[in-house]
């Protein structure tokens, strides 16, 4: 049982050791709080952190340590995270940032990282905005932007052939206004035949508690708008498809 028990202690000495020969890469995550992280982002970064830690294969020679503050979805305690990491001693400071998801609270935290040169790398944002390397040169996504959705829509309306099309966005900033110019700048580029009769928009909490675009959509309804191009967040999906 002792040479069990040896073992094992010289197994941890031994591991210990290794850890403290490889070189550390400070990372900073943005997320949403752990008990609202509906798609386990959190969850996923730590598992991913363990698991490049433990092979041999992947970054011997180095261990990841992240460490997370949450944004509380807003883009004020987004840019609070960026400082808070900041705040690390020298030989701790953050070399990459990964987050936050949202768009929304992507691009302040990006303005931030860009002013002291932080790499960011976001596993969410989709604002065409944020592709604007003036602006946001250190932000990279893994995911497209809402610009690559353009190119498949203004597809399927080739592809059935349609004249007249309609738009529906809600304000939210750069987000979505952003990605409809995009769409109407392809239009015009690309499919000249195709009439966008008009933009229709509304900003989420300004009509009552919900905000809901019914005024709007009684209009697309008027104009007799068959096609409508919606730009605007999955909350408020449900009230436009339902209306």
């Amino acid at each position: 049982m002792s040479r069990v028990w040896g073992l094992v202690i010289f197994l941890a000495a031994f591991k210990i050791t290794l850890s403290l020969t490889k070189k550390k890469i400070f990372m900073g995550a943005l997320v949403l709080p752990y008990n609202n992280d509906e798609q386990g982002f959190q969850a996923a970064m730590e598992y991913a952190t363990e698991l490049i830690n433990n092979r041999s294969d992947i970054l011997k020679d180095y261990e990841l340590v992240v460490r997370y503050a949450e944004t509380l979805g807003s883009p004020i305690y987004s840019i609070l995270g960026v400082f808070n990491f900041l705040q690390w001693p020298k030989n701790e400071s953050i070399q990459v940032l990964i987050g936050p998801a949202w768009s929304r609270n992507a691009g302040p935290a990006a303005l931030a990282c860009g002013t002291w040169r932080v790499l960011q790398i976001s596993y969410g944002a989709t604002s065409v905005e944020l592709q604007n390397d003036q602006y946001y040169g250190m932000l990279f996504s893994n995911v497209p932007s809402t610009a690559s959705f353009n190119y498949a829509r203004l597809a399927v309306i080739d592809y059935f052939g349609w004249k007249r099309v309609a738009m529906l966005q809600e304000y939210d900033d750069k987000l979505y206004s952003s990605a409809v110019q995009n769409f109407q700048d392809q239009v015009n580029r690309f499919a000249p035949h195709v009439s966008i009769i008009t933009l229709e928009g509304y900003q989420k909490g300004l009509r009552g508690e919900s905000g809901h675009p019914k005024a709007e959509l009684e209009r697309l309804q008027k104009l007799d708008a068959r096609i409508i191009i919606g730009e605007f967040s999955i909350y408020s999906a449900a009230e436009v498809f339902c209306e």
